[in-house]
């Protein structure tokens, strides 16, 4: 998740900038809750997968942190695009 999150970020700050241009705020809280969510599941997950004892290989946990990220991230560039289109 920490490589992910430079990304997001910038993503995220791009939307927070748009806000003033048109942007709803729910657009705005979508794009930082969804990441928060998906860290939630994603600890979960790796709580149920940990559970009988046996340890996963290390891509497995990166590919949950990506998964964490992703709809947060996604959902970022996507209100970036739209508002560009728009404009």
């Amino acid at each position: 998740m920490a490589a992910l999150f430079p990304a997001w970020l910038i993503a995220f700050l791009a939307v927070l900038s748009l806000e003033t241009k048109g942007v709803s705020k729910g657009v705005v809280i979508l794009t930082s809750a969804a990441p928060l969510l998906g860290a939630i599941v994603t600890d979960a997950v790796v709580r149920h997968l940990r559970a009988p004892g046996r340890e996963r290989r290390p891509v497995t946990y990166w590919l949950l942190g990506v998964a964490a990220l992703l709809p947060g991230w996604g959902i970022g560039l996507l209100a970036l695009a739209l508002s560009i289109v728009g404009h």
